[in-house]
């Protein structure tokens, strides 16, 4: 009876120790493995050989499709991405002109294709602050590259942009480049700065604006 007790403990400490993950590859391949380490580029696991000994490797992350720890928790390694998670964004933004006292008031729309690429709208009104009234609108038309890499959790991204539109009496360019931020529940803010450039006027403005906004999750897929 006394020997009941400890075997019920070894098999009990037996189980995490045996206890398998698997990583299933983006070319459909499934590897059963103990799971070490992760960073935003690498998975670092160990798994037995064809002699039945274990040996460390390294995989990256854009190798793999999904993993499953332990046969519990299934891990679709995009979906931990808030840029993944929360694809539509609104947003409404305060900024000025470097070169005179125009603030510009604006309200923009983007959608991300992928947590690395986004298209986005925007529309926005000058008020001059020395007559108090408003003297210009614009709106343009283009996207976004986000530099955070598209398998990280983090909320934080710079990104840079190219829009083209119309405004200022003449088409216009703007090349923005900023960072963001996404909190868990989906609000964003943002901070850029853009060089508007007028190719009629042959002219370049250089503007500062800050923005808040909100993003959407993506819908729950039925099963």
């Amino acid at each position: 009876m006394k020997k009941t007790p400890i075997l019920i403990f070894a098999f009990l400490c037996f189980l995490p120790i045996n206890a398998q993950d698997t990583i299933t590859l983006k070319n459909g391949d499934t590897i059963i493995a103990n799971i070490i380490e992760r960073s935003n580029t690498a998975v670092k696991y160990t798994s037995n050989d064809m002699y039945g000994k274990d040996t460390t490797s390294l995989l990256k992350l854009n190798m793999i499709h999904a993993i499953q720890y332990d046969k519990k928790t299934l891990n679709t390694l995009c979906s931990q991405n808030p840029r993944k998670n929360y694809p539509f964004g609104i947003n409404a933004g305060i900024g000025t002109r470097m070169e005179d006292a125009i603030i510009l008031y604006t309200v923009s729309a983007d959608y991300l294709i992928s947590p690395n690429i986004s298209a986005e709208v925007n529309y926005g009104k000058g008020m001059d602050i020395v007559y108090k009234k408003f003297v210009l609108n614009y709106y343009t038309i283009g996207g976004k590259y986000w530099t955070s890499n598209k398998y990280s959790k983090s909320g934080f991204s710079g990104f840079i942009g190219l829009f083209y539109g119309g405004g200022y009496g003449s088409n216009i360019f703007e090349i923005p480049v900023g960072v963001n931020y996404i909190f868990k529940a989906g609000l964003q803010t943002s901070f850029q700065l853009c060089y508007t450039y007028h190719p009629q006027l042959r002219h370049g403005v250089p503007n500062l604006e800050f923005r808040i906004g909100w993003r959407f999750k993506l819908p729950k897929k039925k099963q």
